[in-house]
This record gives structure tokens, C-alpha cells and sequence, in this order.
């Protein structure tokens, strides 16, 4: 069963001048600024990523300030495995479960999610959480991942999983948020 302790929330790039850019950008921010809220209730460790900042922009404040002590990874690479800081970030959570959730699907969260795999964590990408510009790159993408031994999920029903029932201490708290 997953729960704070064998599970880590990766947040890709979620920037001001990427994010606008993404289809469907609306559902992106609405959603995984939710999720986010949820992931905090149940004290889910969280990492965040910025590519590029200085051209990019900041993380997104609808996702930013739901984080508490917020901060991020600054990074070049496509793949978060690739830069040194996450690397030694994520090796914390060795052998745990790696819920994805950001942009490019075709870039960035594939590159990651397989170097993830290959290194035998669990990984989550949360549906509607990622998103690319072109739909297309987004379904293909979610497919590859499927077929690599990701597992594809919905915010809502990885959150459900984690609080197992309505017993759950922040059960209220969650479902005030997702209404």
C-alpha cells in the first residue's frame, strides 16, 4: 500500500511560460493543483523541477504555494536522472513508488519515467496531470510509459488508494478538495 513513507510526488516543470503553452492547460493547472493538495494532506514527500528557470519562468504559483517549503531542482537535462541533484534526491527513495506529474509527457516526464523504471522504482503517472502541446505526443506518450511498466492513473483515484477508507485521519480534508 502506498503512503508517505515508500512514496515520493515528482513534479516536472510546471513553469509560467511553459505551462500556457500545453493543451488542455486549464484541466492541467485545475488538477495538479488538487492532486498537490491532496499529496500535502496525506505528507507525501514532494520534489519539484524547473528546466531552465531563467527562460522558462517559475514554478507555477497555483502549484508552488500549495507546497510547503517549497523548492525545486533546477535542471538543463530532459531527463531528471541526468542531473546530479535529483539523482541524489530520488536515491532516498530507492526501491519506493514515484508518482509523476508535469510537462512535456513526450519529453521530459518519458525520459524520466524511464530512467525511473530502469532503475526498479514504481512509477505513477498521474492522466490528468501531464500534458504536452500537441495531444497526439500526450497519448503516445502515456502509451510508451504503459508499455514500459508504468502504471497510468487519475489524481483521484492514486489519492483514494493512499487513503485506503474513510477512517483515513485527512479523509475530510481530501474530500473537500477534490469536490
Amino acid at each position: 500500500m502506498m503512503n508517505k513513507d515508500n512514496t515520493v510526488l515528482l513534479i516536472i516543470d510546471l513553469q509560467e511560460k511553459l505551462v500556457p503553452a500545453m493543451q488542455n492547460n486549464e484541466r492541467l493547472i485545475d488538477s495538479s493543483s488538487r492532486a498537490i493538495k491532496c499529496f500535502q494532506a496525506l505528507e507525501v514527500p514532494t520534489i519539484a523541477t524547473q528546466q531552465y528557470t531563467k527562460g522558462i519562468g517559475e514554478t507555477l504559483p497555483e502549484i508552488k504555494d500549495n507546497i510547503k517549503d517549497f523548492s525545486y531542482i533546477e535542471k538543463n537535462t530532459f531527463d531528471c536522472m541526468k542531473t546530479a541533484e535529483f539523482e541524489n534526491e530520488i536515491s532516498k527513495h530507492k526501491g519506493k513508488t514515484v508518482i509523476v506529474m508535469g510537462v512535456e509527457s513526450h519529453i521530459c516526464i518519458e525520459q524520466t519515467v524511464f530512467s525511473l523504471l530502469n532503475r526498479n522504482f514504481n512509477v505513477i503517472i498521474l492522466a490528468d496531470c501531464i500534458a504536452s502541446r500537441n495531444t497526439m505526443n500526450n497519448d503516445y506518450s502515456i502509451k510508451l510509459i504503459e508499455r514500459a511498466g508504468g502504471i497510468v492513473d487519475t489524481y483521484e483515484s492514486v489519492v483514494y488508494k493512499m487513503l485506503g477508507s474513510s477512517k483515513h485521519p485527512v479523509f475530510k480534508e481530501i474530500t473537500r478538495i477534490v469536490k
